[in-house]
């Protein structure tokens, strides 16, 4: 689980799922599949993460606070993504999606109460519990897959699907004989 201590937190000292499945940074990877429900389609939703992002610039720049701008809205918008979602682009060009008041982003946790911030979706709890060889599997998985982020959140929101997909990728690979029978 994410630690955090007095209010704080420290990615140094984080080794989570999140850094797993939640943000794949290799491959230009984040999910947002669980900071909402029955989202939208791309268009919309990127539309709607980048006047979130807008806002949040401009919360800050008049002296307002993250808790300001994560507590203006408690319920999902009609696209079904949480006020603080946002996205940008990685060195890469890759869009990358975002919680705006994520401690990974603001270095300490203000969500307790806001949303179920310690919420694993089933793929993020199943992964967590692979062994580091079976991790390095769903790894070239997901890599060979090549997903855009906003593709790996929908597949992700739905739980089952990427757990699906992947369990047919490992089984065809041990019978084509790209991976050994005992992964």
């Amino acid at each position: 689980m994410l630690r955090v201590l007095n209010n704080e937190f420290d990615p140094k000292q984080d080794e989570t799922i999140f850094s797993v499945i939640c943000n794949v940074p290799s491959l230009g990877l984040s999910c947002f599949g669980c900071c909402g429900h029955h989202f939208k389609d791309k268009a919309t939703m990127q539309k709607f993460f980048d006047e979130n992002k807008e806002l949040l610039a401009k919360y800050l720049e008049e002296g307002k606070s993250y808790e300001d701008f994560m507590n203006r809205e408690r319920l999902l918008d009609p696209c079904g993504g949480c006020y603080s979602l946002m996205r940008e682009e990685d060195e890469a060009g890759r869009e990358q999606y975002y919680c705006g008041v994520h401690p990974f982003r603001i270095g300490r946790e203000i969500r307790v109460g806001y949303c179920d911030h310690d919420y694993l979706c089933k793929t993020a709890a199943h992964v967590q519990k692979m062994t580091a060889a079976e991790k390095h599997l769903f790894y070239q998985f997901l890599k060979e897959q090549k997903f855009d982020s906003f593709q790996y959140s929908m597949i992700n929101a739905n739980e089952t699907v990427l757990l699906g997909m992947y369990r047919e990728w490992k089984e065809k690979s041990i019978k084509d004989g790209k991976i050994p029978l005992n992964t």
